[in-house]
């Protein structure tokens, strides 16, 4: 749960300017190949950061984002890498990043996040070509 504080800095409702605070961080993961997976972020600062996402230095295109969300579709080993996420506003800039590991692994989906040492979430996802979009998640309650 959010505290006031949180809930005032991602609404921008109070309208006094604060540069940009990320509060919820990228998260160190692993994701299988074939499967979607999306990274997400949660920002506040008025007025509200634009955000801009990298993969290792490079600025990645519009296409698959939403505001505190980047898609990466059908992960192929060559989208692993260090993604960041840098938001910014007129009173400032902040930035996170966290390492993706693609692994090949067969037929199975999954997502793996990690908050420092201990393992915090597993994700089975459909298998690769099927039409199925369901997901089941495991929240090990360490974060």
């Amino acid at each position: 749960m959010m505290s006031s504080s949180q809930t005032e800095a991602t609404s921008g409702q109070h309208g006094a300017p604060a540069p940009p605070v990320f509060l919820r961080k990228l998260r160190r993961a692993a994701v299988a190949t074939g499967c979607d997976v999306r990274l997400r972020v949660t920002v506040g600062g008025h007025p509200q950061p634009t955000l801009h996402w990298y993969r290792n230095d490079d600025l990645l295109p519009s296409d698959d984002q939403d505001y505190g969300g980047l898609w990466i579709r059908d992960c192929h080993q060559t989208d692993g890498g260090l993604y960041t996420c840098v938001a910014i506003n007129p009173m400032g800039e902040a930035r996170t990043s966290a390492v993706l590991a693609v692994l090949d692994l067969g037929e199975e989906c999954f997502y793996v996040v990690w908050d420092g040492a201990y393992l915090t979430e597993i994700s089975l996802l459909h298998s690769p070509g099927s039409s199925s979009t369901s997901s089941s998640s495991i929240d090990l309650g360490l974060a």
